[in-house]
């Protein structure tokens, strides 16, 4: 993919001006490297011959770059600590590597999470035990079922068939219409 100074810009107006993700196209990250390596041949030749314009360019290039970034990161960070409490939701137009960010992500959110839960886990009350089962469907596992990601980017699995397990409707759901398991009252 080769990608332009304009390209950057636009793909930094469409990141700046939304609360989701702009959607990136497959190799964007590749031709981003290119452009960028253009431009720094660029701006070392404008440093040997004394152009402020071609420097500048640069500058103002790389610092596009760098709020792309920090744009991305904070809205699938922001993502992360909402579907490590459990919450529904895919975050669409992840590239690859923000797939394999996001994931750590929340598999570090919701580590951090279940040290909270211990906190309250010693309390002798057993209703602060069960709230966090309130938004839960009891299944039975009917075939086996490999471990995998759902939506909201958290491992579930593998099961056995048999297996009594409980999870967030959408998960559930995906299970029940794939014949995996049954809904259990």
């Amino acid at each position: 993919m080769e990608l332009s100074y304009d390209d950057v810009r636009r793909i930094h107006r469409l990141e700046k001006n939304s609360a989701h993700l702009a959607a990136l196209e497959k190799g964007f990250f590749e031709g981003l490297r290119v452009l960028v390596e253009d431009e720094k041949k660029k701006y070392l030749v404008s440093l040997k011959e004394f152009s402020p314009d071609q420097a500048r360019s640069f500058s103002n290039l790389k610092k596009i770059i760098e709020e792309i970034f920090l744009l991305r990161q904070r809205k699938i960070l922001h993502h992360a600590l909402v579907a490590a409490r459990g919450s529904e939701g895919a975050l669409d137009h992840l590239t690859e590597e923000e797939s394999h960010f996001c994931f750590e992500l929340v598999k570090l959110v919701a580590a951090h999470q279940n040290f909270l839960d211990t906190v309250f886990g010693s309390a002798s009350d057993a209703s602060l035990a069960n709230t966090t089962d309130l938004n839960k469907v009891s299944l039975r596992i009917s075939s086996p079922v490999p471990g995998f990601v759902g939506a909201d980017m958290l491992e579930y699995g593998p099961f056995g068939k048999g297996e009594k397990v409980l999870l967030p409707p959408a998960v559930a759901e995906l299970l029940e219409s794939r014949s995996l398991a049954v809904r259990e009252n």
